[in-house]
């Protein structure tokens, strides 16, 4: 059974805490999206220093959602970027700045 998928979800954030109780600089991240539970997946298997499988939960058989912890220097803020609208001679030129 495959989350629908205008129910599919990404969170990020909550802190890891040690067994001491200080915080550790992780947090998880929660997914019920394949997409990036695949990419996420492709993290704990080259980078397995820094990003762990937490938990997966299951709906009989399937897999409906898992979290992850990452360190906290992996959440990112992008801003929208603007489109430009060059001209055909500035295109052109740069063509030739690439070309160089």
């Amino acid at each position: 059974m495959r989350t629908p998928r205008d129910e599919r979800e990404i969170s990020a954030g909550g802190y890891v805490y040690n067994a001491d109780g200080t915080r550790a600089e992780r947090m998880t991240v929660y997914t019920s999206d394949y997409g990036y539970m695949l990419r996420f997946d492709r993290f704990v298997k080259n980078n397995p220093s820094e990003w762990r499988e937490e938990e997966v939960q299951r709906v009989g058989n399937d897999i409906v959602g898992k979290r992850y912890s990452c360190p906290t220097s992996c959440l990112s803020f992008r801003s929208k970027t603007l489109k430009r609208n060059l001209t055909d001679k500035q295109k052109t030129a740069l063509y030739q700045n690439l070309r160089n």
